[in-house]
């Protein structure tokens, strides 16, 4: 069986503006968020989330693309492993605030 890409893409777009919607409800309680200040362009307070709603969906995806071509299992293995990494490090670096050094020799 295949699975249409258009599909699987607006599967995507919803459930990341659901996981961001519920992600800005989390970062509201624990605080997480960027404030202005230096060189930043808001005025309030903004959600570290985008990140996250990325995250979900492309791991949904990939689910559903393991279970549509586990002939191809290596290469969605590497790339949910990559994915891993690097919402790690930008997650990190939000909460953090890691030097540009550490990032650039990780991604």
């Amino acid at each position: 069986m295949i699975i249409s890409p258009l599909l699987l893409f607006t599967f995507c777009i919803l459930l990341s503006a659901a996981a961001i919607y519920m992600a800005i409800q989390w970062a509201n309680i624990y605080r997480i968020a960027d404030n202005p200040g230096e060189h930043k362009q808001h005025s309030k307070s903004t959600p570290f989330v985008g990140g996250v709603g990325v995250f979900v969906s492309l791991c949904a995806a990939l689910v559903v693309l393991i279970i549509f071509y586990p002939e191809q299992m290596q290469k969605w293995l590497v790339l949910g492993s990559c994915s891993v990494i690097l919402f790690s490090v930008g997650f990190v670096d939000d909460i953090v605030r890691l030097s540009y050094k550490p990032r650039l020799i990780i991604q």
